[in-house]
């Protein structure tokens, strides 16, 4: 008898959820997810419900609804949200904000696909609203920082789901607020860092958020020029996310003075990388993909200044090697004084150039020290409507 069809007749003996939870807490589902038949899942999600194991609930009906018809289920209301009175939100990249250009992104979608009204996307107030372009007529004079807000009166609840109690608590509250938010529910998947992989592999934007975004995001003009300038048509992009040890430069310098939680951070471990067993991905990769050109991008300008030396293919492009990350402070170094000194206008119009290519490109994949991927590439790609893989290295 296979392990989940024990764990449930265990609970149907006992009635007691713990061993149940842990056990598909736990599971790996990006390795093992077909291994879940569909009367298994149902037996999940009614077990979910019995016991009030909403999260679990909500990431199974996700993860299985398009593989099964599971249209007796419906998603569980975590931190309901009241919209009766709410007319328009602004989602704002500020210079406080914490994530870069894929998380704001994707913290605009949950918005929209939400809250089922205008969502306004503000780069205004950060330097690269020089270059990235939208339809928000004005900038709010105030922004509500969500993380911050949260961080109020987190005490010990979880940063997540106390992150979406937050929000929703805002938005219940306002008729037209200004927030600055990268919050959305792939965020509360169970065991994150295993699950989140899986679960974006199958997340699907609806037809409406994309041609609504699409429509409201544009480039200035010399950005426009900088795209046509390359001349490189039929192609695809190969990105690799290295960590933000190699993207914000000033880091390595800096974090021995930072308290422990940082250092203890996996954002912040240093990793060690083979330039060449990358290079030698980009040239198979070329080999076993019908596309004339293969752009190479990276967090990393070292790795890029590396390939760019040994490169001998010219269907193989490096387009720069000013790559930054946008926000001042990623991650939890906004709970520190840590500044990023990377941020200048050319990075960044180099950095918003990557957006341009991405969004036009026929496929991208990514390959990340991070077991989530890169929201850079997967939620640009996922509004432009561009093929996209996330991996890890």
């Amino acid at each position: 008898m296979p392990n989940h069809q024990k764990i449930l007749n265990d609970f149907l003996e006992t009635g007691d959820p713990h061993p149940f939870a842990k056990y598909f807490l736990e599971y790996d589902y990006c390795n093992k997810k077909t291994e879940l038949d569909k009367w298994v899942v149902k037996s999940i999600l009614v077990v979910c419900q019995k016991a009030k194991l909403d999260i679990l609930y909500n990431f199974i009906l996700q993860l299985y609804k398009n593989d099964y018809n599971l249209s007796d289920f419906e998603l569980s209301d975590i931190y309901p949200i009241d919209t009766k009175y709410l007319k328009s939100v602004t989602n704002c990249y500020t210079k406080k904000f914490s994530g870069g250009i894929g998380d704001f992104l994707r913290g605009s979608i949950h918005l929209y696909e939400t809250l089922g009204v205008p969502v306004s996307l503000d780069f205004k107030q950060h330097p690269i609203g020089r270059f990235i372009l939208t339809t928000c007529p004005k900038s709010p004079k105030y922004a509500i920082d969500l993380e911050s807000k949260a961080e109020e009166n987190r005490a010990t609840a979880n940063w997540s789901l106390h992150m979406k109690k937050t929000l929703n608590q805002i938005i219940s509250t306002c008729t037209q607020p200004s927030i600055s938010s990268f919050y959305h529910d792939v965020l509360i998947v169970p065991y994150y860092e295993n699950n989140a992989k899986c679960f974006l592999q199958d997340y699907q934007l609806s037809n409406k958020c994309r041609e609504y975004f699409k429509e409201h995001i544009y480039f200035h003009k010399s950005i426009e020029q900088l795209y046509n300038n390359l001349n490189i048509s039929d192609y695809h992009v190969l990105h690799f996310r290295l960590g933000d040890r190699q993207s914000v430069t000033n880091l390595d310098q800096e974090i021995s003075k930072l308290p422990d939680f940082i250092k203890q951070n996996k954002n912040y471990d240093k990793h060690e990388h083979d330039y060449d067993h990358y290079y030698s991905m980009a040239t198979k990769y070329l080999k076993e993909h019908k596309c004339k050109n293969l752009i190479i991008m990276s967090d990393c300008n070292d790795l890029k200044s590396y390939i760019t030396k040994i490169n001998k293919n010219p269907n193989i492009h490096i387009v720069h090697h000013k790559s930054t990350h946008t926000s001042y402070a990623p991650s939890t170094l906004t709970l520190t004084d840590f500044e990023n000194t990377d941020i200048e206008d050319e990075k960044l119009m180099y950095t918003a150039l990557d957006v341009k290519i991405l969004s036009q490109s026929k496929n991208n994949t990514s390959y990340s020290v991070y077991n989530w991927g890169s929201g850079f590439v997967y939620w640009i790609s996922k509004i432009f409507d561009v093929p996209c893989r996330i991996n890890t290295l």
